[in-house]
């Protein structure tokens, strides 16, 4: 498989990632179970921010940044591991589901948490596979 089918691939995987996340962080943020909320600029300034990310972090993979994407796949695994802190934590904090029902912040950190192992891996194949197999 040639790199530019790999950092396509890690371009989409990224996307489909930021969209998860995105999503995720305005529903709990909409719903008041975080500091960051749209009170003043703040929360909209950190919405806005990672909207631009959302756009642009894709973008950059696809055009094949090595050290971008190298870099970018770091900042993942810090995530991955903040996540894990949540996973094997003892809170017992529900989630209020749309459409009614709940979820634990466990089980929902635990599903990002799959979602950012993926992408990391994605990441990681575009960005260092031709460094590996050197």
């Amino acid at each position: 498989m040639n790199s530019t089918r790999r950092y396509r691939q890690a371009a989409i995987t990224y996307l489909i990632y930021g969209i998860i996340y995105f999503s995720g962080a305005a529903y709990i943020t909409a719903i008041g179970m975080t500091r960051r909320g749209f009170e003043g600029p703040g929360g909209y300034i950190f919405f806005g921010i990672a909207l631009i990310f959302l756009i642009a972090f894709p973008i950059l993979i696809w055009r094949e940044y090595k050290w971008f994407t190298r870099i970018l796949s770091i900042v993942i695994g810090y995530r991955i591991f903040e996540l894990f802190r949540i996973v094997l934590g003892d809170s017992d904090k529900m989630v209020p589901m749309p459409g009614g029902g709940e979820i634990s912040m466990q089980i929902g950190a635990g599903i990002f948490l799959v979602v950012a192992l993926v992408t990391m891996g994605m990441l990681i194949r575009a960005g260092w596979q031709n460094h590996i197999e050197n």
